[in-house]
């Protein structure tokens, strides 16, 4: 029967084998970087610290968002040292509540900002001039009922059952 190795033995032998393969050796180390979920995106740890810090909030979710829905996180971050303090804390504050929306959540924000950007500037004040004429009544009816889909967005995520 083989003699075991002893703890310091085996800690030497890990330790030349890493060595060795970060020294270009042919030790087989597994590689310890985590698998990506998705093909083509970041991991995290491969963001610049001034993405990581201009994202951070994103934090625990990066790693499972997809390449296209990272690609546009990494416009924000690039663009996000040339905002001001305030401006930077509010896009912070916006990725924090983005983080915290389920999926249902998220798909009715993206559905409202793309019905919000097909309008063009003379529909969007035409709207608000409408608006505006309205009579008091109305516009609390309308308020209640703007109230009544944030809360929908805003609500804390109902826990999937297993």
């Amino acid at each position: 029967m083989p003699a075991l190795l002893s703890r310091p033995s085996l800690l030497l032998l890990l330790f030349v084998c890493m060595t060795a393969d970060a020294a270009g050796g042919n030790a087989s180390v597994p590689d310890a970087r985590p698998v990506r979920i998705h093909a083509g995106s970041m991991h995290w740890k491969e963001l610049s610290p001034k993405r990581q810090q201009a994202l951070a909030p994103l934090y625990a979710d990066w790693d499972n968002l997809d390449e296209t829905r990272q690609k546009k996180w990494l416009v924000i971050a690039d663009t996000f040292p040339s905002l001001d303090a305030a401006q930077q804390a509010r896009a912070q504050s916006k990725m924090q509540e983005w983080v915290r929306l389920n999926p249902e959540q998220r798909q009715i924000a993206r559905d409202s900002y793309l019905r919000s950007k097909a309008l063009n500037t003379t529909q969007k004040n035409a709207k608000w001039e409408r608006y505006q004429q309205l009579p008091e009544e109305e516009k609390s009816k309308l308020a209640a009922k703007t109230a009544k889909k944030k809360r929908l967005l805003t609500s804390p995520p109902v826990p999937s059952k297993k």
